[in-house]
């Protein structure tokens, strides 16, 4: 499987088949969707805002935005050899986009076996590359400017993201995004657009709960429709 993340949009979206929603946990800060997937081999990873209440475009730009206006966050996790969502997780604003790595790996089936995940440099962190590697998949994720290598492993491996480092300084970081297939990343950023044009990006609900049953569903029904058929494309010389 390999996983593209996603980055934030202004909602949250989920893209997966109805029947595997869940229902949050309660008293939960976000909230969680399970996405049955099987034989899926790389991941991405995105995010976005999704807007929950405000004035439209025309009064923002004549006038700027009121004090009211506020947003959800949808992190979505898509299986670049389908292009469906097999993990998602709505936040509030406020939550930072690496901290909902783990937690939409954790929502993985334990049984999917998961060759890499494709992110971009905004989850360049411990956390991140560990919960990855607890996947037993490769990261590819850009290292930050001026990244430094990381510690060996205690059996003295060198760790991945430092293997990464090594790479991007003997070949340049554009040479590396193209040989690591760090670009299948688009998938991600490409089911968000989806989303946010079949639905829009705007939650029509006023409390969390329903926000985020209100994105899940969107989701889901994307996911149905990915599942019936999807265009193929070829390049034209």
């Amino acid at each position: 499987m390999f996983v593209v993340v996603s980055p934030v949009i202004k909602a949250v979206y989920p893209d997966s088949s109805l029947q595997y929603i869940k229902s949050p946990p309660a008293n939960s800060g976000g909230s969680a969707a399970s996405f049955k997937q099987s034989n899926a081999k790389t991941l991405s990873r995105r995010f976005d805002r999704l807007k929950v209440y405000g004035e439209g475009e025309w009064k923002v730009r004549k006038h700027g935005a009121s004090k009211r206006r506020t947003w959800r966050k949808l992190h979505i996790m898509v299986d670049a050899q389908t292009q469906e969502v097999v993990a998602v997780e709505m936040t509030a604003n406020f939550v930072g986009d690496s901290e909902v790595l783990p937690d939409l790996l954790e929502q993985l089936d334990e049984h999917d076996q998961v060759a890499s995940v494709a992110a971009d440099g905004a989850y360049d962190t411990i956390q991140c590359h560990q919960a990855i590697r607890n996947k037993g998949a490769d990261a590819l994720i850009p290292p930050r400017e001026g990244a430094v290598e990381w510690p060996s492993d205690e059996d003295g491996r060198t760790h991945p993201r430092t293997a990464i480092v090594q790479r991007c300084a003997e070949i340049g970081r554009k040479a590396w995004k193209q040989e690591s297939g760090y670009h299948q990343r688009s998938l991600a950023e490409t089911a968000m657009f989806r989303i946010k044009t079949l639905f829009s990006g705007q939650l029509k609900n006023r409390t969390f709960a329903a926000q985020m049953v209100e994105a899940y569903l969107r989701v889901g029904a994307m996911n149905k429709m990915t599942g019936l058929g999807m265009p193929e494309s070829y390049s034209v010389s």
